[in-house]
């Protein structure tokens, strides 16, 4: 003990600094063991945390396959039902318009049985052997004989004339379409020039277009094909279908004087009204000025960019060309009649393969994309009409338009502008840009001098004044009456296609060819 006194008396002097010593290395002591705990905590809280992300990224390539059963049979039964109200909405569109698409009842049961199931008319290849999906010959000569006497009812709807005949002897399958000339003769033995009292007039041009384009066979010496007669009645469908819409908007007029259309310019659908017109942009940009305002997706050449179906075209890119595919079939009458949702003309195996039938017992095969399942439930007319109305009565004629019974969804006005030209695919698809996208009117930008607005000669705005400052008109001059040119779609329902949805067939008799075989649209 004395010895351990004797060792503090010495070490006394430096008690000072080996305190010190001693603290630090206590501190050092408790900072490594607080830090070693902390590390352990985080290296714990962090591999939990990973692990949780770990299990939510391998459920994402399981999804298809659900681990639980009972989610996955749940989950087939919310899509079968799913499935099953679509089905019923489209049977339901379908039937509305096998009211109105129906063959004419001086057709007898025979004929009516020989054409009842050739719907979707796609179903019927371009050249086919199939006897159950030919139109025998007897009943496509009938048709022909039936087209040409129906086909002047068209201007009678409308209270008007229908002036365009075949100039030669008026044998089956021969001569030429000239517009009517006036027969009547005065006592100097020339032609009397009669005063038109029709209620519409109706260029006899135009009457021959579309006797030319859409109802040709008739002056051909060979029969109709089976493809031949199911279009040309689709067409007269539609062809009636708008001259009911504008019967309906003058009823009610005594004569043209105060009828509400008066002249038919033209009407022109398929592959005829391709495209749609003119430039649409925003009020104040002039895309011609130096440095001027571009809106989203305008083109030089004259219109707003679209892609077809399925693609995704680089700003400024043509669409693709159909007739380029190796599936291209130029006799195929399908081609151009209709459009996709971009306005982009269709070839006739694009459409086929979208609303291809599925044979009974076949894999259901699917849309592989929304374009194709839209293009299976209901095929796109364009149609196109150029009219002389007044002005005052247009709510009445696009309300009629929504409500006919194959309604018109109304995409383009233009009013006072130059005619549209007729469709040309070759050139539709050589063009950098397409017509305007969307369902608005012609676009125009600032006044110009003199008066009006928009387009050429202070033109594009109804109503307005085509003088230089003109204060005053001549008393003759209805200043109501407008040019109004109008682009849209007429939806044509195919039969649902149960396959399509993923369905089973229904029971025999639910629904007309819904298990139909497939066929091959190169015949």
């Amino acid at each position: 003990m004395d010895q351990l006194k004797e060792q503090l008396v010495k070490i006394k002097p430096y008690a000072f600094w080996i305190a010190c010593v001693v603290i630090l290395l206590g501190t050092v002591g408790v900072w490594y063991m607080a830090t070693s705990t902390l590390t352990e905590q985080r290296t714990a809280a962090k591999a939990k945390i990973d692990g949780a992300f770990n299990g939510l990224n391998g459920i994402n390539p399981k999804l298809a396959k659900h681990p639980n059963p009972g989610t996955n049979i749940k989950m087939v039964e919310l899509s079968m039902a799913y499935g099953e109200e679509i089905a019923r909405g489209w049977d339901l569109q379908y039937r509305r318009q096998e009211g109105v698409l129906v063959w004419p009842a001086s057709f007898d049961q025979d004929f009516q049985d020989a054409v009842k199931d050739l719907r979707p008319i796609e179903k019927v290849p371009v050249k086919t052997a199939e006897l159950r999906l030919m139109i025998p010959e007897s009943f496509r000569r009938r048709y022909r004989d039936f087209i040409e006497d129906e086909l002047p009812r068209l201007a009678t709807t409308i209270g008007g004339r229908w002036q365009a005949t075949r100039d030669a002897s008026g044998a089956p399958g021969g001569g030429e379409f000239a517009p009517t000339a006036p027969t009547r003769m005065g006592p100097d033995g020339r032609p009397i020039e009669e005063h038109d009292r029709s209620m519409v007039l109706w260029s006899p041009e135009n009457q021959k277009s579309l006797l030319t384009e859409h109802f040709g066979f008739t002056a051909r010496a060979n029969d109709p094909t089976t493809l031949d007669v199911l279009y040309a009645q689709e067409d007269l469908w539609v062809l009636q279908n708008l001259m009911e819409i504008i019967k309906r908007t003058n009823d009610g007029y005594e004569g043209r004087h105060d009828a509400a259309v008066k002249q038919i310019e033209f009407v022109r659908i398929g592959r005829s009204a391709l495209g749609l017109a003119g430039k649409v942009m925003s009020l104040g940009n002039d895309p011609n000025a130096p440095g001027g305002a571009r809106p989203p997706g305008f083109s030089e050449g004259g219109g707003m960019q679209t892609a077809p179906p399925g693609t995704a075209a680089a700003p400024g890119a043509p669409p693709t060309n159909p007739s380029t595919d190796p599936s291209f079939n130029a006799a195929d009458p399908c081609n151009w009649r209709y459009v996709d949702k971009n306005n982009v003309p269709l070839a006739g195996f694009q459409l086929r393969q979208a609303i291809e039938v599925t044979a009974p017992g076949a894999p259901v095969m699917g849309p592989t994309n929304p374009d194709a399942a839209l293009l299976a439930v209901a095929k796109r007319m364009p149609v196109r009409l150029r009219l002389e109305i007044d002005q005052r009565r247009l709510a009445k004629l696009l309300t009629e338009f929504g409500n006919a019974p194959l309604p018109v969804e109304v995409r383009q006005l233009r009013f006072n502008r130059e005619p549209a030209p007729i469709g040309n695919p070759s050139q539709f698809f050589a063009m950098n840009g397409l017509g305007g996208g969307g369902g608005g009117g012609e676009g125009f930008s600032a006044a110009p001098p003199g008066g009006g607005f928009g387009g050429q000669r202070g033109e594009g705005i109804p109503g307005m004044g085509t003088g230089a400052g003109s204060l005053t008109r001549d008393a003759t001059v209805d200043t109501n009456l407008i040019k109004l040119e109008l682009y849209g779609i007429v939806y044509i329902y195919n039969p649902v296609n149960r396959a399509k949805l993923g369905l089973p067939a229904a029971p025999a008799g639910a629904t007309a060819m819904s298990n139909a075989p497939a066929t091959n649209a190169g015949g």
